[in-house]
């Protein structure tokens, strides 16, 4: 027997973590970059904003993977 379809609440918890997530992502790195190391390059401002990004990618691909394995058992 085929699962049934995530309720409308089980999206909606992921689509909000989605949006905190990259939220967090870009105010946080942001407010580090522009505040916190002062004896950074440009460069290493960039690489600090790309690490952050990828973990974000990470934390939400997670989000939406178990969503995608739930769908298909």
């Amino acid at each position: 027997m085929a699962k049934e379809d995530m309720t409308p609440a089980e999206m909606i918890w992921r689509t909000v973590l989605t949006i905190i997530v990259f939220a967090a992502f870009f105010a946080g790195s942001l407010i580090y970059v522009a505040f916190y190391p002062t004896g950074y390059t440009y460069l290493q401002k960039v690489v600090v904003i790309i690490v952050a990004l990828v973990i974000a990618v990470a934390i939400v691909s997670i989000i939406w993977v178990t969503w995608a394995l739930g769908k298909h058992k």
